[in-house]
């Protein structure tokens, strides 16, 4: 159980951190 939510909070991370790196380029256009 806890191996699968260290799993789900690392997916929800990289989830993140990628909507970051595609954001940030848009934000610089502004």
């Amino acid at each position: 159980m806890a191996l699968a939510g260290g799993l789900i909070i690392l997916l929800l991370g990289a989830g993140l951190f990628a909507a970051a790196l595609g954001t940030t380029p848009a934000i610089y256009r502004l």
